[in-house]
C-alpha cells in the first residue's frame, strides 16, 4: 500500500511539473505561482550555440538571417538572435538537454528547420534559394 501511495505521489508530482509555466527566462513556476526552478538556484552548464549561415551556390554568407530555438515539446525556453555580417550568430545560456527546435529563416531562401537536444554545439549551415518560377499561363 505505500509503494502504491509513493506511486501515485510521483505521479501527481510528474504532472504538477507539466503544468509548469515560464514567469520568465530564468525561473519557473506552477499554476498556483510557486517557483518550481530557478536558473539563480541551480549551477547549469552554460550552453550555446553558434556558426555560420552560407548560401549553399556561391559559399557567401547570409546577413540578417533570423536563428530561433524553441522548447519543442513544452514551450519552456525561447531564444532568437540574427546572423551578423559575415553570416555568424551565436545564442548563449539556454537550458542544455532539452528537445529543441532550430529555424533558420531568410529572405530568399528555403527555411531550415531541425529537432534537436543538445547542449554547446558549432553549427554552421547552408541555405538554399528559394526557386521562383515565372512565366504567363494560357
Amino acid at each position: 500500500m505505500k509503494r502504491l501511495r509513493l506511486f501515485f505521489s510521483v505521479i501527481m508530482l510528474l504532472a504538477g511539473l507539466v503544468l509548469i509555466s515560464s514567469a520568465s527566462s530564468d525561473v519557473l513556476t506552477n499554476e498556483e505561482g510557486n517557483t518550481v526552478f530557478s536558473k539563480s538556484s541551480v549551477n547549469l552548464e552554460k550552453s550555446y550555440i553558434e556558426g555560420t549561415i552560407t548560401d549553399s551556390a556561391t559559399g557567401k554568407p547570409v546577413k540578417g538571417a533570423m536563428v530561433e530555438i524553441k522548447n519543442s515539446t513544452r514551450g519552456v525556453g525561447y531564444y532568437k538572435t540574427s546572423t551578423d555580417n559575415s553570416g555568424y550568430y551565436k545564442i548563449n545560456d539556454f537550458i542544455p538537454y532539452i528537445r529543441y527546435d532550430i529555424e533558420i529563416t531568410a529572405p530568399g531562401y528555403v527555411s531550415y528547420i531541425e529537432t534537436a537536444a543538445f547542449t554547446s554545439v558549432k553549427n554552421n549551415l547552408k541555405l538554399t534559394k528559394e526557386s521562383i518560377i515565372t512565366g504567363t499561363v494560357k
